[in-house]
């Protein structure tokens, strides 16, 4: 279900942009479906990854600074390219790296690692997700949001701890040697 919203969102691009009825009834009932499968479910995994946690990792950041908030959206779409881009950048190294055999998510990523790179490897490219930002008319960079360089830094570096769910940016992080950057 959470696929199909997505899919028919990006279909409907056009008609969101223009946000004519067509385009918002198309949104509002893709943003109805994926809150009907995180209540179905119990949980906000089918909507809710590594980039909900750059996103509110930014959030603590801006309250920390008595900085006003972003558009929830707006962070997550930037931070869904920073992912992906990072998830298409690093998998495979993923996939060979001798440390994460060693963690308790190395059984997991030998019986299913190649199964997610192929997912990945289905993503779209930062560029493309960029494309449909720009043409709803959201920020595509974090400079556009204002978000210093160092706290996206820190965010790739720190975020993943703020929920007990494994993404690959946890995954990144437990086998990086030097902070992971975009």
């Amino acid at each position: 279900m959470t696929r199909k919203a997505l899919e028919t969102c990006v279909e409907y691009v056009e008609e969101i942009s223009n946000a004519d009825e067509k385009g918002i009834t198309i949104l509002m009932n893709a943003l109805i479906e994926s809150g009907l499968v995180m209540q179905i479910l119990d949980y906000s995994r089918p909507a809710s990854g590594a980039e909900h946690h750059l996103s509110h990792y930014w959030e603590i950041y801006l309250l920390k600074t008595n900085q006003k908030q972003l558009l929830h959206g707006a962070k997550v779409g930037v931070a869904t390219t920073m992912i992906v881009e990072l998830y298409k950048k690093n998998w495979k190294k993923l996939l060979r790296s001798e440390r994460i055999k060693n963690t308790v998510y190395g059984n997991g990523i030998e019986q299913y690692g190649e199964y997610i790179f192929s997912v990945i490897e289905k993503l779209p490219f930062p560029d493309e997700l960029k494309k449909l930002l720009e043409k709803v008319g959201g920020p595509t960079t974090v400079e556009e949001l204002g978000i210093p360089q160092e706290i996206v830094i820190e965010s790739l570096n720190e975020a993943y701890h703020l929920r007990d769910r494994c993404t690959g940016l946890l995954l990144l992080n437990q086998i990086k040697e030097t902070p992971i950057r975009v």
